[in-house]
């Protein structure tokens, strides 16, 4: 899977939007072997284990909205997308 990542503070803070990446990382991506593509952390590579009973579908619309959860909490406007090249699907 591939995350794209596109992050703003509304107070326009940097940190703000460092630490909000961070948090997103780590409460969302770990154990998922996370790549960073992009250095800026805009854009990573990740895995997505099936769980039984529940879709893939189900499993990354769920994983969205914990990263707008984050964002929102943080004070924070977040674009994302999740992209499974090989199958061509699309999350927003």
């Amino acid at each position: 899977m591939e995350l794209t990542l596109l992050l703003s503070a509304r107070n326009g803070s940097r940190s703000r939007e460092t630490t909000t990446l961070q948090q997103i990382e780590r409460l969302c991506l770990k154990g998922r072997r996370p790549r960073r593509i992009e250095a800026d952390g805009s854009c990573f590579s990740f895995s997505v284990e099936s769980i039984p009973g529940r879709s893939t579908d189900v499993v990354i619309r769920n994983l969205l909205q914990r990263m707008h959860d984050i964002a929102d909490e943080r004070d924070c406007d977040l674009e994302a997308a999740i992209r499974h090249r090989p199958s061509g699907g699309h999350w927003f």
